[in-house]
């Protein structure tokens, strides 16, 4: 698999939108003082992936302290094709509310792939 872009908004430390474009990059590193958000990058690619975090048992502990929402978007290629996968999490006093997409690259068009759970 190899990172196309990852865009987080109310994760952690990234409570306004941040994009992140790797397409450009052969090699990089993360870095940066303590605090800086450096795994909250990992966290986030795996949260759109996988929907749970390891070192976290809910999502919710991933919200930006004073939001409401939560969301991630991981563009990926994996043998050439290209994958969009996005989560969204709309915490309420009471309800969240979940958005789950996955997308694939068809014709240089983002299409439904697979089941939606």
């Amino acid at each position: 698999m190899r990172p196309l872009e990852l865009t987080l908004e109310g994760f952690t430390s990234f409570r306004n939108q941040t994009k992140i474009n790797f397409e450009k990059l052969e090699v990089f590193a993360i870095t940066g003082p303590t605090g800086a958000g450096k795994s909250s990058l990992l966290d986030a690619m795996t949260l759109a992936l996988y929907g749970k975090v390891a070192r976290k048992t809910q999502p919710k502990e991933l919200l930006s302290q004073g939001s409401l929402k939560l969301q991630v978007s991981f563009r990926f290629l994996v043998n050439e094709t290209e994958f969009l996968v996005f989560r969204s999490w709309l915490y309420r006093t009471r309800t969240s509310q979940l958005t789950f997409k996955l997308e694939k690259r068809i014709n240089g068009e983002f299409q439904p792939f697979g089941e939606q759970k």
